[in-house]
């Protein structure tokens, strides 16, 4: 190769080599670059993100060509759904810019422009601010967009600015002057009202002192108005309230009432005060009036007064002579009837026996009125009291029905009552009164009543805590009242016509009485009728509650107690001796043992004749006598004790009457045959004290106790198909507490029945199979009487009926209810076998 040519190759190369060193020095120069660049705008793209206002980049054309991280969130769409797009169809959702959106858009002078927009795409109010983005040579390229959230602080200014609206409106059209007013006297403010009460202008009274605008120098009185203001300014706080006579333009004095409140700066100083004022000058005008008045009627009622009490004095003599005369004609009333009872138990012809019986009739008809006279009497000398006892419903009504079943069976009306099952068995009040006005509506009912039935029901009206209020409804199909008559039934002696009273009788004052029973026990009386279809009389009254067992344990409390005062007592009872007229050997067995534990000196006979022979040679100080007997019955004994015929050594001796029924008639009848008072069975320890100490001869030591309240008795009414629960076969509970928990005692009256109870259901039978009517009543009273003094309530309930279907003369039905007897008889004695109350067969 030739020499030069080497030496251009050579040079060549060097050349080359040279190139690719510059080259890959370049090559690594822009690597750098590009990567300088990556972190720049990753730097960059951070920065953006991080700002929390919305951002976003525009091209020249409008078009979006970035947008930050925010400004994403808010529209809730990603970049690549929004870079190409125009920005008032993304940002403002229009297809064409505001005006606004124009003059951020064209930022011609390359000055940013700001402006507060209420963007409803991004949910909210938002102050704009665009900026130019120019290239290097100055020239608009496109224009960044930056958008600050000021939502809260334009709804806090739209609020401020409302609340300010309302403020003015309500000062202004506020139906009071409302005025400003400095520490020199000046007004500084008056609202419309103001000028139209006072017929100043505001330009008039601004900068102008009170006292010779407004307010005058004195006012009528000679009060010193200028002081007053004065007095308000140094001491706003004893001013709060003041009222003062202020005069108008046209010389008008009016009197003002007016609420002072002191406006301070925050270091206290006083700036002005704020008065609110209201014309008050007609009241004021009217309270001179009624000043007046005042002292006119002062005189007229002090007159009143006086006749007031004149006339409240003769009504309560009149209530006090009425109640007076009521008692004072009761004592020969009850000699009356006495008499024509005793006279009843003498030889009489058929014609005398009939007019005694009218004379007795009659009698009692005259000393219900005179019941009702008294009780009304008492209820207008407000003499008329509520006891506060604890009793049983299901007792009350148990007490109720008998009395009204005799008038519903000679009528052949339906007679039922019904008791809710939410209704408490137990609770305090009078359970005397309630059962008068319940007797009262219910006997007017079956009273007024020609076919068809009377219901009575007792119901929850309402419960709070202890008290409670019952309903109880009385529901007929009788003959209604008029509708023009209603509103005058509970008036006092007024019937719904003269008719009713010749045709029914009746003084008209049983339905007032009740009215205000009603009320005294806190309730109200209804009533809803119909002419020709019947009536519906419901009343409210109140009760307390009590609490589970309370009554049991206040009764074996005073049992206890009983037992106490017996032994103490013992030794002097021993003097006493006590005949017991008692046919049946479970009921001799109990009366035996209640007597020997409070220590009386006792004799048993079986028999109305053997008690007469008794009687004839031995000394008693009290009997004790059995009604239902057969033979000589104790309303029989008693009636010849009594007689002066019969050679009894005392016929003055107390006797008291051991019933297996507990009803009002029945203590009357026991009264009218001689008996001194009367004890239900079965008999308790608790109950036969006080009574046999009350009637003996000798005072001094009489229990200083009362007799527990009644025990609940086993339901009396029948029962209905839908009536849930049965009575127990055997209330083991009851009965030993009864026994007083002589578990030995209570053992041999269960076996001494047991033993006896077949004979008194064979006798049942014969009488049945004789068509012996009165024999099977006789019966099942016997048999009932034993079993409530054994606690056999089942067997009590079915001899209750088989009583009642005797008494009838229906012995279909009372077939029917023995065979249920001897059922029930059976199923109690496998029950007590189980418990081992009976001794081996």
């Amino acid at each position: 190769m030739p020499e030069d040519v080497q030496c251009s190759y050579e040079l060549l190369k060097q050349r080359c080599d040279e190139l690719s060193r510059i080259n890959r020095e370049l090559e690594c120069e822009v690597v750098e670059c590009r990567n300088e660049l990556k972190r720049s705008k990753e730097t960059w793209e951070e920065t953006l993100n991080s700002v929390s206002d919305l951002i976003y980049i525009l091209a020249d054309d409008g078009t979006i060509v970035h947008a930050n991280r925010s400004m994403l969130a808010r529209l809730g769409l990603t970049l690549d759904k929004i870079i190409g797009r125009s920005c008032f169809e993304v940002v403002h959702g229009s297809t064409e810019p505001s005006p606004e959106c124009r003059r951020l858009l064209s930022l011609d002078n390359g000055v940013p422009h700001s402006v507060d927009l209420h963007i409803e795409h991004l949910k909210g109010y938002f102050t704009v601010t665009g900026a130019p983005l120019l290239n290097p040579a100055g020239v608009q390229v496109g224009s960044v967009h930056i958008c600050h959230d000021i939502t809260e602080r334009k709804l806090a200014e739209d609020a401020l600015l409302q609340s300010e609206r309302n403020y003015r409106e309500l000062i202004e059209h506020a139906r009071t002057v409302i005025l400003r007013w400095d520490v020199n006297g000046e007004v500084t403010y008056i609202n419309d009202f103001g000028e139209r009460c006072f017929g100043y202008k505001r330009a008039e009274l601004f900068g102008r002192h009170l006292v010779g605008t407004i307010v005058p120098e004195t006012d009528t009185a000679g009060k010193d108005l200028r002081q007053m203001i004065d007095n308000i300014i140094h001491s706003p706080a004893d001013y709060h309230e003041n009222e003062n006579e202020n005069v108008t333009r046209d010389g008008r004095r009016i009197w003002m009432h007016w609420s002072n409140t002191a406006v301070s700066e925050k270091n206290g100083t006083l700036v002005e005060i704020l008065s609110i004022g209201t014309d008050v000058t007609e009241r004021k005008v009217a309270e001179q009036q009624l000043f007046e008045t005042h002292q006119y009627l002062e005189k007229a009622v002090h007159r009143s007064s006086e006749l007031a009490a004149e006339a409240a004095r003769a009504n309560a003599a009149k209530s006090e002579f009425l109640a007076n005369m009521s008692h004072e004609l009761r004592t020969p009333m009850n000699g009356v009837i006495a008499m024509a009872g005793l006279l009843s138990t003498t030889l009489l012809t058929g014609e005398q026996r009939n007019y005694v019986g009218v004379i007795r009739k009659s009698g009692k008809h005259l000393m219900t009125i005179i019941n009702d006279i008294l009780d009304y009497s008492k209820i207008e000398a407000r003499r008329m009291g509520l006891e506060e006892v604890s009793f049983s419903l299901a007792e009350v009504m148990n007490e109720l029905m008998p009395l009204l079943q005799a008038g519903a069976d000679e009528k052949g009306l339906h007679l039922h009552c019904v008791i809710e099952a939410d209704v408490p068995a137990i609770v305090r009040g009078d359970p005397a009164r309630l059962r008068q006005i319940l007797l009262n509506l219910a006997s007017n009912a079956v009273k007024f009543t020609e076919q068809g039935n009377v219901s009575v029901r007792v119901s929850v009206d309402s419960r709070e805590l202890q008290q409670l209020v019952l309903r109880f409804t009385v529901n007929d199909t009788g003959i209604g009242i008029a509708a023009e008559q209603l509103p005058l039934i509970f008036d006092p002696f007024t019937q719904a016509d003269s008719s009713t009273t010749r045709r029914f009788g009746g003084t008209g004052l049983g339905l007032s009485i009740s009215r205000q029973l009603v009320e005294l026990m806190g309730g109200e009386l209804e009533v809803t009728s119909r002419e020709g279809e019947g009536s519906v009389f419901s009343f409210t009254a109140r009760f307390t509650l009590i609490q589970t067992g309370e009554v049991a344990l206040l009764a074996e409390e005073h049992v206890n107690e009983l037992i106490k005062h017996s032994v103490a007592y013992s030794e002097q009872r021993g003097k006493y001796k006590i005949l017991v007229v008692e046919d049946n050997p479970i009921n001799q067995r109990v009366a035996g043992a209640l007597l020997e534990k409070a220590g009386f000196s006792f004799t048993l006979v079986e028999s109305g004749y053997e008690a007469l022979q008794r009687l004839e040679n031995e000394p008693y100080d009290l009997v004790l006598m059995d009604c239902q007997m057969p033979g000589l019955d104790g309303y029989e004994t008693t009636s010849l004790i009594r007689s002066a015929n019969v050679a009894v050594i005392r016929n003055d001796m107390p006797i008291i009457a051991m019933t297996a029924n507990a009803l009002e008639g029945d203590r009357e009848k026991c009264l009218e045959a001689g008996m001194d008072d009367y004890i239900a069975k079965p008999i308790e320890l608790s109950q036969l004290i006080p009574l046999i100490e009350k009637w003996l001869p000798s005072a001094n030591f009489i229990s200083n106790f009362e007799p527990p309240e009644k025990r609940t008795h086993m339901h009396l009414l029948p029962k209905t198909a839908g009536e849930a629960g049965e009575l127990p076969v055997f209330n083991e509970a009851d009965y030993l507490r009864r026994n007083l928990d002589d578990r030995i005692l209570a053992k041999d009256v269960l076996n001494i029945f047991v033993r006896s109870t077949p004979g008194y259901l064979d006798i049942l039978r014969e009488n049945l199979a004789e068509g012996d009517a009165i024999g099977v009543r006789k019966q099942a009273h016997a048999v009932k009487g034993a079993c409530s003094t054994v606690g056999a309530e089942q067997m009590w309930e079915t001899a209750l009926r088989l009583e009642q279907a005797g008494k009838l003369g229906n012995l279909a039905s009372a077939s029917a209810l023995a065979e249920q007897l001897q059922i029930d008889y059976k199923r109690l004695e496998d029950e007590l076998r189980q418990r081992g109350w009976l001794q081996p067969a």
